[in-house]
């Protein structure tokens, strides 16, 4: 615990010194929970519980996703037990891997666009064009979800 006060502290500094505006230090309750769906296959949660009751979950792996702010523990565990369901039965799919590639692709996409946006100038013209390919990705889910069977899982 000492070792980890004084890493916080020496990290603390540094961006203080860089000019970070403020700081504020909670002492977090901070829980991985890992579950295995195959031996080679884990699913696993970060989740945070605040001083203030608040809830932070996210899936860490197989890809990384912000899952949501959760008010109570019931809704904690249904939303984790509903997730890792649907990867059990995801994992039978054929198109499991697939999937799994289309996703960290897409993780990746979003690390790209962050990167120009904040390390170019980029022309509006070309922003016109990346928000259409955006917008008509977006209608291809909808078409893709309308024609695909719902899934029923239990949580």
């Amino acid at each position: 615990m000492i070792k980890d006060t004084i890493y916080d502290d020496m990290i603390n500094l540094r961006l203080r010194q860089a000019g970070a505006k403020s700081i504020k230090i909670n002492r977090a309750h901070i829980n991985v929970v890992k579950f295995e769906i195959t031996p080679e296959m884990n699913v696993t949660y970060v989740y945070e519980i605040k001083d203030s009751g608040e809830i932070y979950l996210q899936r860490v792996s197989p890809y990384l996703m912000m899952m949501g702010k959760l008010y109570s523990d019931k809704d904690l565990i249904h939303m984790i037990l509903r997730d890792v369901n649907l990867f059990r039965n995801a994992n039978n799919s054929r198109n499991y891997e697939h999937f799994i590639d289309i996703e960290r692709a897409h993780i990746k996409y979003n690390k790209d666009l962050e990167d120009l946006f904040i390390e170019c100038n980029v022309h509006p013209d070309d922003l016109d064009k990346i928000l259409d390919c955006i917008e008509r990705a977006g209608e291809l889910l909808k078409e893709v979800r309308a024609r695909s069977e719902v899934i029923e899982v239990e949580s």
